[in-house]
């Protein structure tokens, strides 16, 4: 993992107090006696399972099929505590297509989509349609809790800004006629990143896959 200032395929996670094999989130516990859960979505049988730490064991205290993903085609996914939902992108079949945002609740096992898709966004002569091919696909997204932003990226390294209101891609992101950047070091454009979050400072962290050595 490698911090940018300012999951691996087929699993997220998000922590939460009360995640997807595919996607994993974690969340602070809302309760001071209550310990942290950790939540799953598999992105192969659709299910979101929460496990719940209790001394050295980790007991399932949710697992349950979500309705309404196609089957193999989540990479991403992230809790947001300011809606208390859990948001996935859902690639779609064939996965050409655009990849289109939604959101799961725990009261209800259904994915909810927001908009069509999420669009395409450009930097100079350069469009990109996010999940328009198989490297274009959104890897990871996550909210920027200092400012609120929730950011996207795709797997062949493109950072691009996302209205969770209306489900799409934000032109000029970044700037007039910027809707995008290269997650890069120096010249050398990264590809195979699987994953991003925040930490509570605003900073970013990327996961990056490695054919050939471990995960960075």
């Amino acid at each position: 993992m490698f911090r940018v200032p300012g999951t691996r395929r087929g699993i997220a996670t998000a922590f939460s107090s009360a995640v997807a094999g595919g996607l994993m989130a974690m969340l602070p516990s809302v309760a001071s006696a209550q310990s942290q859960v950790c939540y799953a979505l598999s992105d192969d049988a659709q299910r979101l399972v929460g496990v719940q730490q209790s001394g050295a064991a980790w007991n399932v205290i949710y697992n349950q099929t979500i309705s309404g993903l196609t089957p193999e085609s989540t990479e991403a996914l992230f809790y947001d505590g300011m809606t208390g939902r859990f948001f996935t992108v859902d690639q779609g079949s064939p996965q050409s297509n655009p990849d289109r945002l939604g959101f799961i609740s725990l009261s209800n096992t259904v994915f909810t989509p927001i908009g069509t898709n999420l669009g395409s966004v450009s930097s100079g002569a350069t469009t990109v349609v996010i999940g328009g091919g198989t490297t274009n696909q959104t890897s990871g997204i996550s909210r920027d809790s200092a400012t609120g932003q929730v950011y996207g990226l795709t797997i062949n390294g493109f950072l691009y800004k996302i209205d969770v209101a209306t489900g799409q891609a934000i032109p000029n992101a970044f700037g007039p006629g910027v809707g995008y950047v290269r997650v890069r070091s120096g010249a050398t454009n990264y590809n195979a990143l699987d994953d991003l979050t925040f930490d509570p400072a605003g900073n970013l962290y990327i996961t990056r896959n490695r054919s050939s050595a471990p995960f960075q």
